[in-house]
């Protein structure tokens, strides 16, 4: 069989033929990019509140606000350094 751009020979002779445009990694990119942007603007609000808790003092021992704030923080799996910028950020 003639081997052209959209069907393939294979090792045992089996032809595989090939969608255009079409491929695993555009659905992973497309997947992927929509949670990235769920994930950022969660990691936006997160760090928003986190700011504004270390606003009334940045020690989590004594501001229950920000303990809370830093536990909902880690619950979502935010880094750690995205957090320690929130706090900065608040408490000047």
């Amino acid at each position: 069989m003639k081997n052209d751009k959209n069907r393939i020979l294979d090792n045992h002779g089996i032809i595989i033929q090939y969608m255009s445009g079409h491929s695993k990694w555009s659905q992973i990119k497309r997947s992927k990019g929509a949670a990235d942007v769920k994930k950022g603007q969660l990691f936006g609000k997160l760090g928003l509140a986190i700011s504004a808790a270390a606003q009334f003092g940045a020690d989590p021992a004594s501001n229950i606000r920000l303990r809370s704030a830093i536990e909902n923080a880690r619950k979502a799996n935010m880094p750690k350094d995205n957090i320690e910028r929130a706090i900065k950020r608040g408490a000047q």
